[in-house]
């Protein structure tokens, strides 16, 4: 048996980016941003900060119920990107639920702009072959 893969079907991932501001995290409950479908893998979070939130603040990234699952307090008052571990990413497993991926802070913000950026793909879906 060989695990090479020529002609079947290959997936395009698909991208959320989503923007938000200061205005956004007018709460510290946990805001939901991208709605990701059951059948999705996922396969990269980022949280990137443009212009600086407020001093001392961090803001996480997870998803219902999980607030810091992915992203845990990163400080919002730089501007960086970062980006969630390999292995809070569900090892590239399917889902199995429709989940909200979306952001916490620590303090309403006063100040700020960020960026969400979430990259999975459809299991299943076949985008085109190839061979």
């Amino acid at each position: 048996m060989s695990l090479k893969i020529k002609s079947e079907g290959r997936q395009v991932s698909d991208f959320a980016y989503a923007p938000f501001t200061y205005a956004d995290l007018n709460t510290t409950d946990f805001i939901p941003v991208v709605e990701l479908p059951a059948d999705a893998v996922l396969l990269k979070v980022n949280l990137g900060v443009i212009e600086a939130f407020d001093a001392a603040a961090t803001i996480a990234v997870g998803v219902s119920g999980t607030a810091a699952k992915f992203i845990a307090a990163t400080a919002a008052d730089a501007p960086a990107i970062t980006e969630a571990a390999k292995t809070t990413l569900n090892n590239h497993e399917i889902q199995g639920v429709v989940d909200d991926i979306g952001l916490t802070s620590s303090a309403v913000m006063t100040q700020g702009k960020g960026v969400l950026v979430v990259e999975y793909i459809k299991a299943f879906r076949v985008g085109h072959s190839q061979g």
